[in-house]
């Protein structure tokens, strides 16, 4: 049975929270009422493809579908971090009044991140976050999740000890702290003297780069008790890899908790998942846009990072069907 992990952290505190942390606006910051003039707000994905982007889409449209005056544009970065940064700055020249982010590469997007901010225009993050501070970052609590999915890992392969690959995210995404990824590899790497991590690949999220990158650490190594895969789709990839090995006896985990993971799950092709509610993420997201633009106060502040953590649930086969409910309530599927 499911158990939602609640967000700790809600937008109205972190408005309090900004409210204590600024005592004057900064210069380029201009309020606009957002519920009621017109407003436009950029949307610079990772990918606009993949299942966490469709939810949080989702949530968007949840939110923003309330107002007639209020418009979004998605920005596919398609995984480049040239290209994002590139859009970063259209976001600038074509004047849009808030900017949510999803990061290729935390580092390599800060400089284009604080001209946005210099402007005056509110900057988000959504799950991959840039490493500057900004008005706020919506993410699933990864650090606790993740360690929960490494802990029933160890409980679903029925021993105290043994050997795991992980299928790591770009190497540009490796320290978010807040991705299930980072939290699992820093539980798994406390018990380094029993869990030997045999290898470890970064690769860009797709089904295909799991299947390919899982193929060649089965020919590498006879004995390998699971894979830990950065999202779902790569999970999905690393199951493939693994029926079309023979090796089905290597537990294979992901991150998200899309419709297919849990087809996959139930047929015993992977294992397990952390269920993450980026429909919220995205609705959250949504609204923490429209005050950012309303507000007299500048909602960035470069000094810290604020996070608004989502609700997450790890999912194995037990509990598909609680984790297929949430995403029938949500418009996911039907």
């Amino acid at each position: 049975m499911k158990a939602w992990k609640k967000a700790a952290v809600t937008v109205s505190m972190i408005i309090s929270m900004t409210a204590m942390a600024i005592c004057a606006n900064a210069e380029g910051h201009t309020s606009v009422d957002a519920y009621h003039d017109d407003v436009k707000i950029a949307v610079c994905l990772y990918s606009d493809s993949d299942n966490t982007a469709i939810e949080f889409i989702e949530g968007f449209d949840d939110v923003f579908g309330k107002y007639d005056n209020v418009t979004y544009q998605v920005f596919d970065a398609a995984g480049s971090t040239d290209t994002q940064i590139s859009q970063l700055e259209d976001t600038i020249i074509q004047g849009f009044d808030a900017v949510m982010v999803q990061a290729t590469d935390e580092e390599a997007i800060i400089t284009s991140c604080q001209e946005v901010m210099e402007e005056g225009i509110p900057l988000i993050s959504l799950n991959l976050a840039p490493n500057i501070g900004h008005a706020v970052c919506i993410s699933c609590d990864g650090q606790n999740g993740g360690k929960e999915l490494a802990l029933q890992a160890i409980e679903d392969a029925g021993k105290d000890s043994g050997k795991w690959v992980f299928l790591a995210p770009p190497e540009g995404a490796l320290s978010m702290k807040d991705m299930p990824f980072y939290g699992f590899k820093t539980y798994m790497d406390s018990l380094s003297s029993d869990w030997e991590l045999l290898e470890m690949q970064c690769c860009d999220y797709t089904t295909e780069m799991g299947q390919t990158v899982m193929a060649d650490m089965l020919t590498k190594f006879a004995d390998i008790d699971f894979a830990f895969c950065a999202n779902d789709e790569m999970a999905e990839g690393a199951a493939m890899a693994c029926q079309a090995a023979g090796r089905e006896e290597v537990n294979i985990y992901g991150a998200s908790g899309s419709e297919k993971m849990l087809e996959y799950i139930e047929k015993g092709l992977c294992t397990g998942t952390m269920f993450v509610d980026n429909v919220q993420a995205g609705a959250l997201a949504a609204k923490f846009a429209l005050y950012a633009i309303t507000s007299d106060v500048d909602m960035n502040v470069q000094s810290e990072k604020r996070t608004i953590y989502t609700d997450y649930y790890v999912v194995t086969k037990e509990n598909t069907e609680d984790a297929r409910a949430d995403l029938r309530s949500w418009g996911i599927m039907e």
